[in-house]
């Protein structure tokens, strides 16, 4: 009946009796031959989508009638509250409507709908988003945020390209070598006033805790016994000095060597089968594995004691030798960075959108495969104890050998990223879409990235399910 609503429906009704399965005067038309500086009749029809929508928008018209082709958009399509889009149509046989195929080839996120309040439907159309490209990043076809009013039907499939695997973990760097313990100095067997110092001890700059203990001096007038050696830092203990013996020679005591190695760092956890979602902006943050700790420094030694001097009416005076300096250990290598997680695969992203989805195809291309960990970096290589004063040693003693340092432990290596899921739809927030007679066809999900400490280091493979949460 001429002047009837006639909005197009699946049994392609021309209700109004205008000649085609919609209404010309509510209507911009859009075919792969047509020109976007053109009215969009259907004479002169526009070429893409997203400029018909705009211009609907400026004019008040309330659907977009898209002939069968295929139309590429290199931006985000942005739906217009009231503007219904509608495929299957043949510009070529006057608009009549049918089963061709109308396909929107679009970007990552290939068509959106923020905040629309009125009635906004897509019907026999197929939308797919291309293949997200950086690290992590996802693909979906639709993402409606604060959009209740849209409603998807009559055949429209949803295609999401795939997730884009994650970046792998660096790995960390090495530990700084520790520095070697300083010589002890030379005694006299003559003089009593000049004994050898203690040696220097190692230093690691790069982990003060790792320094060694100071050599301890030789013995001197008027009590003639050494000095004993300085501790490390981390508590490696210094060599006794020699105790005073007359003339008879009284070596300092070797400095303690640090018992064992830094401990190795303790290794990231694998990152989850599913990332975050940001409920503002819509985007997703894959699953990245956590970074391994750093490793341990291994501790230093300790400074060697000094040996005595000698005095007696027996013998002549002399001042003893220094002990060696204690070692530094070396530091521990950092942890190895976690892997990024592989992208998500989402047919359709609603959040606080009770939207309705009956009679249509939601595809997915499959996660992205998450990152391979990074290994953590070397420890630093121990300083030795530094060599004691020997002058005159059978009659003043040598000084004690200054005690090594141990290596740094490594560094732990860090958590796979967990592999991207692939879901039909995903709904976050308040109100449950409206899902009737809905095929999916869902692509794999991401496997997770491989760490070399395996077990719970290793990502997780990703959530895969028609309706997350279920």
């Amino acid at each position: 009946m001429m002047g009837a609503p006639d909005e197009p429906d699946p049994d392609n009704f021309d209700a109004n009796c205008d000649g085609i399965d919609g209404d010309r005067s509510k209507a911009l038309f859009v075919a792969d031959d047509g020109i976007d500086s053109q009215p969009g009749t259907a004479e002169q029809p526009m070429r893409t989508i997203s400029a018909a929508l705009m211009r609907a928008m400026s004019m008040g018209k309330t659907q977009i009638l898209v002939s069968r082709g295929m139309y590429t958009e290199a931006n985000t399509v942005s739906l217009v509250a009231g503007v219904g889009i509608f495929g299957g149509y043949d510009r070529r046989a006057m608009w009549t409507r049918g089963a061709g195929q109308s396909i929107l080839v679009g970007a990552r996120v290939a068509l959106e709908g923020r905040v629309l309040r009125n009635p906004t439907r897509i019907g026999r159309i197929e939308v797919r988003s291309a293949d997200a490209m950086m690290p992590g990043q996802a693909s979906i076809a639709l993402r409606a945020i604060d959009a209740p009013s849209i409603e998807v039907f009559d055949g429209a499939i949803l295609s999401a390209g795939r997730g884009a695997p994650g970046a792998n973990g660096t790995a960390g760097e090495n530990g700084g070598d520790g520095a070697p313990g300083g010589a002890g100095g030379a005694g006299a067997n003559d003089n009593e006033n000049a004994p050898g110092n203690g040696g220097a001890p190692g230093i690691n700059a790069a982990c003060p805790m790792a320094n060694g203990g100071e050599g301890g001096g030789g013995g001197r007038a008027p009590r003639f016994t050494g000095i004993s050696g300085g501790n490390s830092t981390a508590g490696s203990q210094g060599g006794i000095g020699g105790m005073t013996g007359g003339c008879t020679p009284m070596p300092g005591n070797a400095g303690t060597s640090a018992a064992t190695d830094g401990a190795v760092g303790v290794a990231g956890m694998g990152g989850a089968s599913i990332g975050v979602l940001d409920a503002m902006t819509g985007e997703y943050t894959a699953a990245t594995g956590t970074a391994g700790r750093d490793g341990v420094p291994g501790a230093g030694g300790g400074g060697g004691g000094g040996s005595s001097g000698q005095t007696s009416t027996l013998c002549i005076d002399g001042s003893g030798n220094g002990g060696g300096g204690g070692g530094a250990g070396g530091c521990g290598g950092t942890g190895g960075r976690g892997g990024s997680g592989g992208g998500a695969s989402i047919g359709v992203l609603a959040i606080r959108s009770a939207l309705t989805l009956r009679g249509i195809t939601i595809a997915t291309g499959g996660g992205g495969a998450g990152g391979a960990a990074g290994n953590g970096g070397n420890g630093g290589a121990a300083g030795t104890g530094g060599t004691p004063g020997t002058a005159s040693a059978t009659e003043i003693g040598n000084g004690g050998r200054g005690g090594d340092g141990r290596r740094g432990g490594a560094g732990g290596p860090g958590g796979g990223g967990g592999g991207g899921p692939s879901l039909g739809v995903w709904v976050d927030g308040m109100g449950r879409p409206t899902i009737e007679g809905v095929n999916y066809r869902l692509g794999m999900p991401g496997v997770g990235g491989t760490s070399a400490a395996a077990g719970p280091s290793e990502g997780r493979r990703g959530e895969s399910t028609n309706v997350y949460p279920m």
